[in-house]
């Protein structure tokens, strides 16, 4: 099997801000997650590459920035009050993001 190909940064400028991505193993310590979103101090939280997949940690990536798409364009705010259809609009669109990046050899 071929090495991904999604390079984790240790930053990333989304609607204009800048993201810290930091690598933390205290992350599942979160109700089971592989990720975290911190809004107020623009950081993700991922899983170290010793705890899980490599392929695991993009997806997640891509999650967590779409959490942060969400917050920074005021969706969060729409639907403050039904957090779970955010996280399941969030989950369905990453894995569907990942797949077709991964189908169409636009991930390797």
């Amino acid at each position: 099997m071929k090495k991904s190909n999604l390079k984790i940064p240790k930053t990333l400028k989304i609607g204009g801000f800048i993201w810290k991505v930091l690598e933390n193993q205290d992350v599942s310590n979160e109700s089971g997650m592989f990720g975290s979103t911190h809004f107020k101090q623009q950081k993700f939280f991922i899983e170290p590459i010793a705890s899980v997949t490599q392929q695991k940690r993009e997806q997640c990536l891509l999650h967590e920035i779409l959490h942060a798409v969400w917050w920074q364009t005021g969706l969060f705010e729409r639907y403050k009050d039904t957090p779970k259809i955010e996280e399941e609009i969030i989950h369905t669109l990453s894995n569907g993001i990942y797949q077709v990046l991964k189908d169409n050899k636009l991930l390797k």
